[in-house]
Parts: structure tokens; C-alpha cells; sequence
């Protein structure tokens, strides 16, 4: 087969991202043998995982998508240990401006951040603030100040947990100093989708 003669296979992998994120946003409706969204979606994810396992940043990505395609089937706990299984090897700091230049997100951070929900749903409450905690302090700061979507994207989900938890105080503060203190920066000529979010 021509798969055999190929060293390089990087090509298929933000094929397969991107196959991924139009049947998340409904442009693809259609799937082979009978399959539904959520099946097609977590095979496709599969075979993801399997493509990228010798490729570190890759892979990373891979895995958050396979974990994003499990919690859509509400299997959260499965979802979660992905997540343990992607943090294994994943570190923002080497990573996360990459895995965003190749595949126009870092979508581990994002699948970090919206993993302390699928703790919370679980019941596992000590868990999900430590995942907060986790996302704040290594994935934010990697986040360009600039990328106002890319930083409330990691928010949102971080500070539901926290306000659940009972940490008004310290949401505040959160989404003051990564959000609103860089808008102020801006002054009014900043733009971004998230613009509607934080305007006063």
C-alpha cells in the first residue's frame, strides 16, 4: 500500500483535525455505513491518535480531540482519562504556540479547561479545581494577550468550576487580569469574536 512508502505522514493530520471540526460544526452530515455524528466523530479521533503516536505535538492534539469526541458521548470519565493520558506528555510552555500554528487553535489547552466540567459532572470536585488551577497557571500565560477568544475559551469553563466552588473573589481577579487589564492596554481599537463578551 502507498501508506508503507511513506515516512511522513504530517500531511493527514490537520486533514483529519479539520474533518473533525466540520462534523462538530455540522458543515459534514453525512457518514459512512450507517455510522451517526458521534460514532463517525470518535473513529475518525481513533484513528487520529493511532497516526500520531511517534509525533509529540501531534499526538497531543489527537488525543484532546479523541477526549472531546468521548465527552460529546457523554462518556466523561473515558473523556478524562484521555486528558490524564495527553497531560502525560503535553507541555504548554514547548507546545502550545505549535499545535496553534498548525492547526489554528491549541486545542489541548481548550480540552484541559473544558475537562475540570467533566470532573465536576462526576462528582469529583478536588479534581476539577486542581485541573482550574492547572489550566490557569501553566496554559493562560501562553495564551497571547491579544487572543481575547483564546483566553475566554480557557476562562469560561475555569471559572464555572471556581464560582461553583465558591471562589467569587478569586474568578474576578482571574478574568480581570487575563481579560479586561489587556483590554484596557488595547484602548479601543482592539478587535476579536469575544469583543461582545467583555464589553461593558
Amino acid at each position: 500500500p502507498v501508506r508503507r512508502h511513506l515516512k511522513d505522514r504530517s500531511f493527514v493530520f490537520p486533514v483529519l483535525s479539520y474533518i473533525c471540526v466540520g462534523v462538530q460544526g455540522g458543515k459534514i452530515l453525512e457518514f459512512p455505513d450507517g455510522q451517526d455524528q458521534a460514532d463517525y466523530l470518535l473513529g475518525v479521533a481513533n484513528k487520529f491518535v493511532s497516526e500520531t503516536e511517534y509525533q509529540c505535538f501531534h499526538h497531543c492534539r489527537a488525543l484532546a480531540l479523541k477526549a472531546a469526541s468521548l465527552a460529546q458521548q457523554l462518556k466523561f470519565d473515558k473523556a478524562v482519562e484521555v486528558i490524564n493520558d495527553m497531560n502525560r506528555i503535553y507541555d504548554p510552555v514547548k507546545h502550545s504556540r505549535i499545535i496553534a500554528e498548525e492547526y489554528g487553535s491549541d486545542h489541548c489547552c481548550n480540552a484541559m479547561a473544558l475537562s475540570a466540567l467533566w470532573l465536576k459532572h462526576l462528582g469529583l470536585e478536588q479534581e476539577a479545581i486542581t485541573m482550574c488551577d492547572d489550566v490557569i497557571e501553566r496554559c493562560l500565560p501562553e495564551i497571547d494577550e491579544r487572543n481575547m477568544l483564546g483566553r475566554i475559551l480557557l476562562l469560561i469553563p475555569s471559572i464555572a468550576v471556581l464560582l461553583a466552588s465558591g471562589q467569587l473573589e478569586r474568578s474576578v481577579e482571574l478574568f480581570t487580569h487575563f481579560v479586561m487589564e489587556p483590554v484596557k492596554r488595547f484602548g479601543q481599537n482592539w478587535s476579536s469574536p469575544a469583543k461582545p463578551v467583555i464589553r461593558p
